[in-house]
């Protein structure tokens, strides 16, 4: 397989972002913005999509168009134009990820389970407009800032968890979530 990991794909003409049609091909930790048609495409099998930023293309933010077995865990999937995500393969697994402001965030010919820890809420980048990609924390705090998952992530991708869980999106961010436990000292 390939690993395509920390790359900014912007601002591209004719196919978007990038297509793979090999099996196997990892993309970790990159930023898929402003591209003609679409962030990025899997059009075979046993792919993984881990910790990517895909804001703003012109046409889907991810189309999976063919083949089995391919894992979308922990992606920020924003403002895209017809579609967030369209799912035309069977056995996609989608999990952990923040779908939002989409003309449909979900479309395609094979639905997918949306419950497996997405969101769909504003991921409060720091600045996407000028390519800032970080989320904004400590007041008011990302929805995406812990809400990710270290399940089938981490034999791939290596960067440190910070806080309680890995955070959906490129980038680590600084702050925590809050825990909402509370405790009492003896007097």
């Amino acid at each position: 397989g390939l690993t395509v990991a920390a790359n900014h794909f912007r601002r591209n003409s004719g196919a978007g972002g990038i297509t793979t049609n090999g099996r196997g091909v990892f993309l970790i930790r990159n930023i898929f913005a402003y591209n003609a048609l679409g962030g990025f495409r899997f059009a075979s099998s046993s792919n993984r999509a881990l910790n990517n930023d895909v804001y703003a293309n012109t046409n889907i933010g991810v189309w999976i168009s063919s083949g089995t077995s391919n894992r979308i865990i922990n992606n920020i999937i924003a403002t895209n134009g017809a579609a967030g995500v369209d799912n035309d393969a069977p056995g996609t697994r989608f999990e952990f990820n923040d779908v939002v402001g989409h003309t449909a965030n979900y479309g395609g010919s094979v639905a997918l389970a949306v419950s497996n820890g997405n969101l769909s809420a504003s991921p409060m980048f720091s600045n996407a407009a000028a390519g800032n990609f970080y989320l904004s924390g400590p007041v008011p705090l990302s929805p995406a800032i812990d809400a990710g998952t270290t399940n089938g992530t981490m034999m791939f991708d290596f960067t440190p968890v910070v806080g309680f869980a890995r955070d959906m999106g490129v980038y680590e961010s600084p702050f925590q979530a809050p825990t909402n436990a509370y405790y009492v000292n003896d007097v």
